[in-house]
């Protein structure tokens, strides 16, 4: 049993790959900036602590992203 009628079915005009690439790509990045991230604060906490440096890199890196 059909509900619509009208079976035609219509397509999608141009080439999307390039944007939904773009999109996978940054959410690729973003996911391994976080879970990098994470283990150094998890593993690096005393040097993280220690170091003045470490916080100014680690918040650039965040901007940069």
């Amino acid at each position: 049993m059909h509900l619509c009628a009208n079976e035609t079915k219509t397509h999608l005009y141009g080439n999307y790959a390039a944007a939904a690439e773009f999109y996978v790509f940054v959410g690729v990045t973003a996911f391994l900036y976080c879970l990098g991230i994470l283990l150094f604060y998890v593993f690096g906490d005393d040097k993280y602590r220690n170091v003045e440096m470490i916080p100014i890199v680690v918040s650039m890196c965040g901007l940069g992203l």
